[in-house]
């Protein structure tokens, strides 16, 4: 697919692009579409994991409370691992009437291994936040019976996971919860000593510092990120170009396929998906609703102040997305590797 759309893009520009990408249907971030109900948080006594659902923002007045994000106990959205630590946080946002994101943090069955994960929901009436949850659900089930074996091993499972997700989303959709164009994003992680193996689909994105400096950063699966890669606008244009919302790959979202990028080390690649990791590196997943609002290098500020205690650094994150407008809903995971 994404092939697909390169090959759009370098054959025209303005409007009769958008008239092709409008007809091949691609998925979509509809920013007016987005709702469907948001589902409690799954918490079970004993077990290492948390999914995290959509915040409350209803005070005791019944007065809309400020955007300010909320927290779960340190226990719940807090992982400590001999060498990484890893803490979640997400908001609805003050615009969205739902929360489609969806963040999980899991061990693995032998202790040795964390997955980590960021899910956002498209499709709007279409059940979004269904697709999301969905696709955690599949992740942190494989994440709790699998053991810490291979870099490759663990990439192999995370694509037989996102397989296995992209299925069920679609299933779902076909049996009439939500609809059969219903998807989400998806960005995980699992993280061994010394080492990060990555995969993703859609704009949910991974970021990784080290000694201040940006390392790596994934490359969005988008219609404004082929735009660019092609010449047709430049970043400071795809921040508010009307299609900037479109995807080209998508778990469901009306299509039998995706992609799912970075392949096993393929050669040549400038995105690996084994990524070196040394105490003192931050990493940080997140959904378009953080770098839809910040721009790559106030994220890296951020990251460079707080990285060092996660749980803030995902909160401050969060804040920082909300006060610059919140259009969205906002999931981040924060990563310090220890060891």
């Amino acid at each position: 697919m994404r092939k697909l759309l390169y090959g759009l893009l370098a054959a025209t520009t303005g409007f009769a692009a958008m008239h092709l990408f409008n007809s091949q249907s691609p998925s979509s971030h509809d920013d007016g579409q987005k709702s469907g109900e948001g589902s409690s948080k799954s918490s079970e006594p004993d077990e290492p994991h948390v999914t995290i659902p959509p915040t409350s923002k209803i005070g005791a007045t019944g007065e809309t409370a400020p955007p300010t994000p909320e927290m779960a106990a340190p226990d719940g959205d807090l992982v400590r691992l001999p060498w990484v630590v890893a803490a979640a946080c997400i908001d609805q946002g003050p615009i969205r009437k739902q929360n489609e994101d969806r963040l999980m943090l899991q061990r693995s069955a032998d202790g040795k291994g964390l997955l980590v994960a960021v899910s956002d929901g498209m499709g709007g009436h279409k059940a979004g936040d269904v697709a999301a949850q969905t696709v955690v659900d599949e992740l942190r089930a494989a994440a709790r019976n699998a053991v810490t074996t291979t870099p490759q091993a663990s990439h192999a499972l995370l694509l037989e996971t996102f397989h296995r997700a992209n299925a069920s989303v679609r299933a779902k959709g076909e049996a009439g919860v939500g609809g059969k164009d219903m998807g989400a994003t998806c960005v995980a992680a699992w993280f061994a000593p010394e080492a990060c193996v990555h995969l993703y689909t859609g704009d949910s994105r991974l970021y990784h510092v080290r000694g201040g400096a940006l390392l790596y950063r994934t490359r969005d699966h988008s219609l404004v990120q082929a735009m660019i890669e092609t010449g047709v606008i430049t970043p400071a244009q795809a921040r508010t170009h009307p299609m900037r919302s479109w995807l080209s790959s998508s778990l469901g979202g009306g299509h039998e396929d995706f992609d799912a990028e970075p392949r096993w080390n393929a050669e040549g690649d400038d995105q690996p998906a084994l990524l070196q990791t040394r105490p003192g590196d931050f990493l940080l997943l997140c959904s378009d609703g953080l770098h839809g609002e910040l721009e790559d290098e106030e994220i890296l500020v951020l990251m460079n102040a707080h990285g060092s205690d996660p749980a803030r650094l995902a909160k401050v994150c969060v804040e920082t997305a909300l006060a610059a407008g919140g259009r969205d809903n906002v999931a981040v995971i924060a990563v310090r590797v220890t060891g």
